[in-house]
């Protein structure tokens, strides 16, 4: 029997779960992995995001984008974070050409302006939940996600939940 890599796994799975779910799977593992030390936010999106709603902050120098989005993403970030310290602020957009493409990530630094108004908006929880919110309804957006060290916050359509981590199979 052939064993698979992980990466192999996680290309198979993306085939077969929907992909808002293998999104959150995949976010689980990177909060799991407990190697995130400040939150960071994550914007899905299909096609172009609007100036309106995300505005790129210029870094210098800029860390490399184009790497696949997987549960690696944290290792991403880290050597990002060595070319710029300064990337760590703002939205980190992950974007893809058309619905059955995978996702890429196409910038690290972004300002969250979107003034969209969410049906179900939730108290003041501060700044970067209620921007996520916010773009989180924005046309092109399929899903924003604030991770922390504490937990995962995902956004689609207005709407946040707060994922569960993964339990273990139980056989």
């Amino acid at each position: 029997m052939a064993m698979i890599r992980s990466i192999e796994t996680e290309v198979l799975l993306s085939n077969v779960l929907p992909m808002l779910e293998y999104l959150k799977q995949t976010l689980l593992q990177i909060h799991q992995s407990r190697e995130l030390f400040h939150p960071v936010i994550l914007v899905f999106a299909t096609g172009h995001v609007s100036e309106l709603d995300c505005i790129q902050m210029s870094r210098e120098p800029m860390p490399k984008i184009g790497q696949r989005f997987s549960a690696a993403f944290v290792h991403e970030l880290e050597s990002a974070l060595n070319v710029n310290k300064r990337i760590h602020d703002g939205a980190k957009l992950i974007q893809r050409d058309q619905d059955d493409d995978d996702y890429y990530l196409s910038a690290w630094s972004l300002r969250i302006v979107s003034r969209h108004n969410p049906q179900f908006s939730e108290p003041n929880l501060g700044s970067a939940h209620n921007s996520t919110l916010s773009l989180s309804i924005a046309t092109g957006v399929d899903a924003c996600c604030v991770l922390s060290t504490t937990k995962v916050v995902f956004f689609v359509d207005g709407r946040a939940q707060t994922l569960n981590a993964i339990q273990p199979s139980q056989n």
